[in-house]
C-alpha cells in the first residue's frame, strides 16, 4: 500500500515535511503505476476495467513516465562534433539524476533513427563517456547523430529503447545533436577541430598531464622545451586517439632543480608513418595544423620533488608466458609439482596452462562461466569473472572457487545492477584440466547496486579460511542509490559491501548458510555482520598474503585523489568514505559529493572521526592519482610481497597501476621499499622493464599472480575493457637487458587460441 503520505492531524504540517512526504509518495506511486502499466498493456483488456480506473491509470502512467528526472541533480549532455575512428565517440560530460543509459541514434529529419550504440552512466557527473558505435550504420562521411539520456527502468543490465524511458527535465527530454565524421583512424591533412588544453602545473615523477587533446586522427602529443619563443628540444611524447583524449600523461626526460620554473610547449603531431612509432623530425609524424597554424599550447611547469614515487627505479625483465586472452584478471597455481597456472579471464573463461617440457605451455579450457555472467560492456566494465582461488587441500579434493557477477537474483532489491557470487567447483580428478560446470555449489551472494566497485580477488589465508573483498556498491563517494544514506556502505557494519570478509567454506552454519563463521571474527558476538574481517574500503580489488610472514595486504582504488595499499588486520577500519588514503574527505551527512579538504594538514582526526570513535587506519603505501595535479595513474592494482629468487626484489611489495591514461595503455609496474610489517608509511618507485624500448609495459595492468615458487606474473591487456584478444601474461625475471618484450614470443602457450 502507499504508506508515505502524512496522516491528518491537528498539528500544522510544514512545507519541508509535506514536500518530503510527497516526494516519497510519488516514488512509491510511480512504482505501482509502472506495475499497473505493464499489467494493462500485457495482461488485461481495457474493456474489463472501469472507465474511471482506466482514465486515472492513464494520467498516472503519463505523469510517472514523463518525469524521470531528479530535482537534486541536473541532467545535461556536453559533447562536440568529432571524427569517428575506431568505431567510438567520446562525450565530454554527462550529468544524470540517476543511474542511466546514454544512447546514440542516427538523425532522421530531427527524429531518432537507428540505434548506433549505448553505454551506462552513473548518477551524478560522468566525464569522457565513451560509446562504441556500429560504424556500418553510419551511412555518410559526415552526418548528425542524436545523443539521448534514458533511465534504466526495465533495462538495468541491457539497454532496450522500447522499455527504458527518456529522462526529462521540466518536461523536456535530455538530448544533444552532434556531427560525426567517418575516418579510417589515420591519414594526413589540416587538423579538423584540433585543440590542446593544458594547465600550468608542477612536475612530479617526470610526468606532465595534458588536460585535453582533440585530434582529427591518431597522433602524438609532444612536449617541447621553449627556445626563444619556438618549440625546441623534445622532452617526451604520448600517443592519442582520434577524437577527444582527456588527462593525457606524458613521460618527460627533462630535469631541473626543485622550484625551477620553465616554459614548455605541448604540440599535436600526426602518426603518419609506422603506426605506433614516433617518427620526428626524421620521419613522417609532422605537426598538425589548423587553418595553417600549428596546433600547440604553451604552459609553465614548476619542477618539484617526487609526488609519492621516488625515481630510484629497480629493473626487471618480462617474459611472455601466454597471450590471446581478452582481459586476464586473476591467476592461481596449485602447489602439486605440475607447474600448472590457472588463469581467469574477465569474460568468464578459466584456462589451465601446463608446462610442456620445452619452456612453453599447453593450454586447455578449464571452465566456461560466460553463460552465468551478467552481460558485459566490451568498451569498459568492472563486472565479470573477477576472482579465482584454490582450496588449501586442492591436491587432495580438487576444489577451487570463483567470484563472478551474476544477473540480479530473485528477491534482490529493485533497481540493483547484479549479484556478486562466490561459488565452489570440483575437478573430477585432481590432475584433470577440465571442470564440470554442474559441480557448482553457491557459497555466498551479495547484491550490488551499481555496475562498478565489485572487488573480487578472493584468496585463502594461512588459517585456511576464504577471504572475500567487496566494493562499496559502486557509483561515486559511496552515496548513490543502494548505499546507506547516512554513512555509506563501507562504514555500515550491517552491510557486507566495502569490506573484507572471512568465511569457513569447509563447514556450514546452523542457520542454513553454505559457510560457517570463524570463531574469532570481530563481530561474531554482535555489533555487525559476523562475516566481516575488516571494513572501510572503496574497491579493494586485490588481496595477497605475504607467504613468509602471513600478513595480509589489500589495494584500494581511490576516488579522485589517492591510491592506496593497506596492511589489513582483523577488526580495523580503513577509512572510506571518511578518508581517501591518509587524507580526509569532507564527511558531513547530507552533503555530496564529499569535497576533499586538501593540504598537508588533512590527516586525522577527520570530521566525525573522533565523535564516533572510529580509530581509522591509514595505508602503508599511497600515491596521488592523475585526477590531482601532478599525480600519476588511474587505479592501483595490488600485488605481492616478493619471496622469489630475484634478490633485488626480495621483501618488497610489487604492485602496479592500471594506466597513466584511460585512453592509452600506459600501465605502471611499481615497487616499495622493504616492508616492515608495521603500519609505517612506505615509499614506492617505478619498476623499470629492462627489455622494453622505453622501460615501460605499454599495456593496461589488470592483475598480478604468483606461482608455487613465489615468482610474480603480471596480467595485461591492450584495451581497458573486456573486449578483443590483446590479453597477455608476463613473468617477472631478472634483468639482462637483452630482449624486447613487444617482440619476444618465447615461452608462450601453444594452444591455437593464443
Amino acid at each position: 500500500m502507499l504508506s508515505f503520505l502524512p496522516k491528518p492531524t491537528s498539528t500544522f504540517v510544514g512545507k519541508k515535511e509535506l514536500f518530503g512526504a510527497y516526494a516519497a509518495f510519488t516514488a512509491e506511486l510511480c512504482f505501482y503505476v509502472d506495475w499497473y502499466k505493464n499489467m494493462l498493456v500485457g495482461k488485461m483488456e481495457w474493456k474489463t476495467l472501469p472507465i474511471f480506473f482506466v482514465a486515472i491509470s492513464a494520467v498516472l502512467v503519463a505523469g510517472c513516465v514523463a518525469d524521470n528526472g531528479d530535482g537534486d541533480v541536473s541532467a545535461n549532455i556536453v559533447a562536440s562534433d568529432q571524427n569517428l575512428a575506431d568505431s567510438q565517440i567520446t562525450l565530454n560530460r554527462v550529468d544524470s539524476p540517476q543511474d542511466a543509459w546514454i544512447a546514440v541514434f542516427s538523425d532522421s529529419d530531427g527524429e531518432r533513427g537507428e540505434l548506433l550504440g549505448y553505454a551506462p552512466v552513473n548518477k551524478g557527473q560522468n566525464s569522457n563517456v565513451r560509446v562504441n558505435i556500429d560504424i556500418n550504420q553510419v551511412q555518410n562521411i559526415s552526418q548528425s547523430v542524436i545523443v539521448q539520456l534514458f533511465s534504466r527502468q526495465g533495462g538495468v543490465n541491457t539497454f532496450d529503447v522500447n522499455v527504458s524511458q527518456p529522462i526529462t527535465v521540466n518536461n523536456s527530454v535530455v538530448v544533444k545533436t552532434i556531427v560525426i565524421t567517418r575516418q579510417n583512424g589515420g591519414g594526413n591533412g589540416d587538423g579538423q577541430n584540433a585543440s590542446i588544453d593544458v594547465a600550468d602545473q608542477n612536475v612530479l615523477d617526470d610526468t606532465v598531464t595534458v588536460s585535453s587533446v582533440t585530434s582529427p586522427q591518431r597522433g602524438w602529443i609532444v612536449i617541447h622545451r621553449d627556445e626563444n619563443g619556438q618549440a625546441g628540444e623534445i622532452l617526451g611524447f604520448a600517443q592519442v586517439q582520434a577524437g577527444n583524449n582527456a588527462n593525457v600523461v606524458v613521460d618527460i626526460n627533462g630535469t631541473a632543480e626543485p622550484g625551477t620554473q620553465e616554459q614548455l610547449t605541448a604540440m599535436l603531431h600526426t602518426d603518419a608513418g609506422q603506426q605506433g612509432t614516433f617518427e620526428f623530425p626524421n620521419g613522417a609524424d609532422a605537426p598538425v595544423t589548423e587553418d595553417g597554424e600549428i596546433v600547440q599550447e604553451e604552459f609553465t611547469v614548476t619542477w618539484q620533488e617526487s609526488g609519492g614515487l621516488d625515481n630510484n627505479r629497480a629493473i626487471v625483465n618480462l617474459r611472455l608466458i601466454a597471450q590471446g586472452f581478452t582481459s586476464p584478471v586473476a591467476m592461481a597455481s596449485p602447489d602439486d609439482g605440475t607447474g600448472r597456472l590457472f588463469v581467469a579471464d574477465q569474460t568468464g573463461l578459466i584456462y589451465a596452462l601446463t608446462p610442456n617440457g620445452n619452456g612453453s605451455f599447453e593450454s586447455e579450457l578449464l571452465l566456461d562461466l560466460s553463460e552465468n555472467l551478467v552481460p558485459l560492456q566490451a568498451n569498459y566494465d568492472e563486472r565479470g569473472l573477477l576472482g579465482l582461488a584454490l582450496h588449501p587441500d586442492f591436491g587432495q579434493n580438487g576444489k577451487f572457487y570463483a567470484y563472478y557477477t551474476a544477473p540480479l537474483r530473485e528477491g534482490a532489491p529493485s533497481g540493483f545492477d547484479h549479484t556478486n557470487r562466490v561459488s565452489e567447483f570440483t575437478l573430477p580428478d585432481v590432475n584433470s584440466n577440465v571442470a564440470d560446470l554442474n559441480s557448482e555449489r553457491i557459497i555466498l551472494e551479495i547484491d550490488n547496486p551499481q555496475f562498478n566497485h565489485n572487488a573480487g580477488h578472493i584468496i585463502f589465508g594461512p588459517d585456511n579460511y576464504l577471504y572475500v573483498p567487496t566494493g562499496d556498491g559502486g557509483g561515486s563517494y559511496d552515496i548513490s542509490a543502494g548505499h546507506n544514506p547516512s554513512i555509506g556502505n563501507a562504514q555500515d557494519k550491517n552491510s557486507l559491501l566495502g569490506k573484507i570478509l572471512r568465511i569457513d567454506v569447509d563447514s556450514q552454519d546452523a542457520n542454513g548458510l553454505s559457510y560457517a563463521i570463524p570463531s574469532d571474527n570481530p563481530f561474531i558476538n554482535g555489533g555487525g555482520r559476523p562475516e566481516i574481517f575488516a571494513l572501510g574500503f572503496r574497491n579493494p580489488f586485490h588481496l595477497s598474503f605475504d607467504s613468509f610472514t602471513g600478513r595480509l595486504y589489500a589495494s584500494d582504488a581511490g576516488q579522485s585523489s589517492w591510491e592506496e595499499i593497506n596492511l589489513v588486520e582483523k577488526g580495523r577500519n580503513y577509512g572510506w568514505n571518511i578518508k581517501e588514503g591518509s587524507y580526509c574527505t569532507q564527511f558531513q551527512q547530507g552533503q555530496s559529493p564529499y569535497g576533499e579538504v586538501g593540504g598537508e594538514n588533512s590527516t586525522s582526526p577527520c570530521p566525525g572521526e573522533e565523535d564516533q570513535n572510529l580509530g581509522l587506519t591509514d595505508p602503508v603505501i599511497q600515491y596521488q592519482n592523475a585526477a590531482r595535479e601532478g599525480g600519476i595513474g588511474s587505479a592501483v592494482i595490488g600485488g605481492y610481497v616478493y619471496r622469489g629468487q630475484i634478490q633485488s626484489l626480495y621483501n618488497r611489495y610489487i604492485f602496479g597501476d592500471l594506466s597513466m591514461s584511460l585512453q592509452n595503455p600506459q600501465g605502471l609496474l611499481l615497487i616499495s621499499e622493504p616492508v616492515t610489517g608495521t603500519q609505517e608509511l612506505l615509499e614506492a618507485s617505478e619498476l623499470q622493464i629492462g627489455n622494453s624500448n622505453d622501460g615501460r609495459l605499454n599495456m593496461f595492468v589488470k592483475a598480478f599472480g604468483t606461482d608455487s615458487q613465489q615468482e610474480i606474473y603480471v596480467l595485461t591487456s591492450g584495451v581497458i575493457g573486456p573486449g578483443g584478444t590483446t590479453g597477455k601474461v608476463y613473468k617477472l625475471t631478472e634483468s639482462t637487458n637483452n630482449q624486447n618484450t613487444s617482440n619476444s614470443q618465447q615461452n608462450t602457450a601453444t594452444d591455437p587460441n593464443y
